[in-house]
C-alpha cells in the first residue's frame, strides 16, 4: 500500500473551506503541489460541496462589466467577419426552437424513453412499431425529407447502410481512388 502524503493545509478543514470559496480546486492543488483529485477528495472528506470542473464563477459574483463587454465585442466581431452569419443564425435558432419543443434531442434526432429498453431514437422506435419487430443493428431508418425531427411514418424508410449512403451522396463526384470530393 502506498504511504499517504500529508499536506498540512489540506488537513485543515477551515483553511480548505476558506480557500475553496474564492479559488478553484486546481489552483489550490498547484499551490500545495498535489493533484486536483487529492484536493477534491479532501473537500469531500470534510463535507465541503464541490463545483463541477469548468464552473464559470463564484456564487453571487457576476462577471465584471469589463469582461462582459470584451465577450460581447468578440461575439460582434466574429459575426461581422462571417458573411453567411444570417443563414447560420437562422439555423441555430431553428435548432434552439426544436430543442425547446423536444428536450430529448441528440445529434438532431428525437430521443424517447421506452419502458424496458431505455432511451432510443424515436424514428427507430416508430419503424419498429410499423414493422412489428425490433430493428437489426444493420438496418438504417432514412428520413425522406432530410428533417431528423419529422418522424411521420410516411417520411421514414427502412434501408441498408449502403442504400442510406447512396441517398446522401447521390450526384457527388469521386476522385481517382473512389473517395468523395
Amino acid at each position: 500500500m502506498r504511504p499517504r502524503i500529508v499536506v498540512p493545509n489540506l488537513e485543515d478543514s477551515e483553511w480548505l473551506r476558506r480557500e475553496y470559496s474564492t479559488r478553484s480546486a486546481q489552483e489550490i492543488a498547484t499551490d500545495c503541489g498535489v493533484h486536483r483529485g487529492t484536493v477534491l477528495n479532501r473537500l469531500r472528506h470534510f463535507g465541503i460541496p464541490t463545483r463541477p470542473k469548468g464552473w464559470g464563477g463564484f456564487a453571487g459574483q457576476p462577471k465584471p462589466k469589463e469582461q462582459r463587454a470584451r465577450m460581447s465585442a468578440a461575439r460582434r466581431a466574429y459575426w461581422e467577419a462571417h458573411p453567411d452569419r444570417e443563414e447560420f443564425k437562422e439555423k441555430i435558432s431553428q435548432t434552439k426552437r426544436a430543442r425547446a419543443q423536444y428536450p430529448g434531442i441528440r445529434r438532431g434526432y428525437m430521443i424517447i424513453g421506452v419502458p424496458g429498453r431505455g432511451l432510443m431514437a424515436a424514428h427507430r422506435f416508430i419503424m419498429e412499431q410499423m414493422l412489428g419487430r425490433e430493428l437489426l443493428e444493420s438496418e438504417v431508418v432514412h428520413h425522406r425529407d432530410g428533417n431528423r425531427l419529422n418522424n411521420a411514418p410516411d417520411n421514414l424508410e427502412l434501408v441498408s447502410a449502403s442504400e442510406h449512403s447512396s441517398h446522401h451522396h447521390a450526384g457527388r463526384a469521386r476522385d481517382d481512388l473512389g473517395r468523395y470530393i
